[in-house]
């Protein structure tokens, strides 16, 4: 699990978290355990085919052009905070958005299974559904 594990600190905890590890952006990985090995798999090689709306990405763009991409973690009348990988978190006020579209997609990025070789995915894999105190 110590390779595993550093897959994950290299490739995932800039937006999960796991034994400590990480940032908690995206999904809780320990709950990904009771659904196996395919199931993340499949998350990891298309983040895109099953998207809970919370973790849907958008792009603000605002009226001097700052473009600031992230999913909403909160938004009122007056605001809304975007956050991105490392839990960097913008604060917008609306009146300031030129625009706030969703991609239709997950933050997470696709293409991992080309900067992971097969054993450290399967090292990764192992390591989310290892045992956890």
């Amino acid at each position: 699990a110590t390779r595993g594990a550093e897959v994950f600190r290299k490739s995932c905890s800039s937006c999960h978290r796991l034994d400590g590890i990480g940032f908690e952006v995206g999904p809780n990985l320990a709950a990904m355990k009771n659904r196996g090995a395919e199931a993340i798999l499949l998350n990891v090689l298309d983040p895109n085919r099953e998207v809970n709306p919370q973790f849907l990405a958008y792009t603000a763009i605002t009226v001097d052009g700052q473009i600031v991409n992230g999913m909403i973690r909160q938004e009122n009348s007056t605001s809304v905070e975007l956050v991105g990988a490392e839990g960097k978190s913008t604060i917008l006020l609306r009146s300031e958005l030129d625009s706030l579209t969703s991609t239709g997609q997950s933050l997470m990025p696709t293409g991992l299974d080309q900067q992971v070789t097969p054993e450290d995915m399967v090292s990764l894999i192992e390591f989310i559904l290892s045992p956890r105190p």
